[in-house]
């Protein structure tokens, strides 16, 4: 799952126009941490976090 996030997220990020330590500045933590978040196993309030500094939902099933 964790391949199919960062991915995801990287292609929102990319429809946005921003990059993915501007999307850590936003959510206020180091690109160090959002690069281990998108590549472990993230907490679902991680998700929450990361969804509403891209400004999308986060639905069950989403990734599916």
């Amino acid at each position: 799952m964790s391949k199919i996030l960062a991915n995801r997220v990287k292609e929102i990020c990319s429809d946005k126009g921003i990059q993915l330590k501007d999307l850590a500045s936003i959510m206020n933590v180091k690109p160090e941490s959002l690069s281990r978040t998108l590549n472990g196993n993230p907490q679902l309030s991680s998700l929450e976090n990361i969804a509403k500094a891209l400004n999308v939902g986060v639905g069950k099933g989403a990734c599916v």
